[in-house]
């Protein structure tokens, strides 16, 4: 049976960071994920500035990743359009080439990633791969993401909550809240008055077929008597 200090389960952002952390600080992770090259996700693909902020408080530099500036929020109802400013720059990014990144990052510092390694079961701090074969680690991080090991159930209560792969609801910061609460209203305020200004926009148009009809009834008037005489 092969042993290392810490044994993290999953190559994702979440045991790739994990890895990077454990590396800094001495000691010699390894990382076993099942997919042999980077895959991309349909989660993810947007980077908020405070998710840049806590990636460069790891070292990794917003600027290397790429991607696309991200700086306006805009909202869609039916044939309304509201649009916000962010406050700070995000990014737009593939899960593909983050996830790279920031497994390379975590190889660079020392970690040790194995590749096409899945992962059958967990026991303790050992976890039992698909070819029959165990890795035991002092530590053992899981970082599956939203997929249960067997072995490692978690206990999260969802309760009455039917999302599927949401494991623990927490409720929103205040600052989140009241910056949702902001761009709603903002977003009403636009919805009314467009509705204004297309009330306004019809009774123009009403009042401009009004006003050719009344001009040009003498003109109408005149043209029969002529056709009588």
């Amino acid at each position: 049976m092969r042993r290392t200090p810490a044994l993290i389960a999953g190559g994702g952002p979440a045991g790739s960071i994990a890895a990077l952390l454990l590396a800094k600080g001495g000691t010699t992770p390894l990382v076993l994920e099942r997919s042999r090259e980077p895959q991309d996700a349909l989660c993810g693909g947007f980077l908020s500035w405070r998710t840049l902020e806590s990636l460069a408080s790891v070292g990794i530099d917003p600027a290397m990743l790429g991607g696309h500036a991200v700086r306006r929020v805009v909202l869609f109802a039916g044939r309304g359009r509201a649009e916000s400013p962010l406050p700070a720059p995000a990014i737009g990014l593939s899960r593909l080439r983050l996830d790279a990144l920031l497994l390379a990052a975590a190889r660079d510092a020392g970690a040790g990633v194995e590749r096409g390694v899945t992962i059958r079961s967990a026991e303790g701090t050992t976890l039992h791969t698909g070819d029959g074969a165990a890795v035991t680690g002092e530590t053992l991080f899981l970082a599956t993401g939203k997929h249960d090991l067997r072995g490692t159930m978690r206990d999260a209560v969802v309760g009455d909550d039917p999302a599927m792969g949401v494991r623990v609801r927490l409720a929103p910061h205040p600052a989140h809240r009241a910056w949702t609460l902001h761009a709603a209203l903002r977003f009403l305020f636009l919805i009314r008055r467009l509705e204004q200004v297309g009330r306004k926009l019809r009774e123009q148009a009403r009042a401009r077929d009004l006003a050719y009809r009344v001009a040009g009834a003498p003109r109408a008037l005149q043209a029969a008597r002529d056709r009588a005489a």
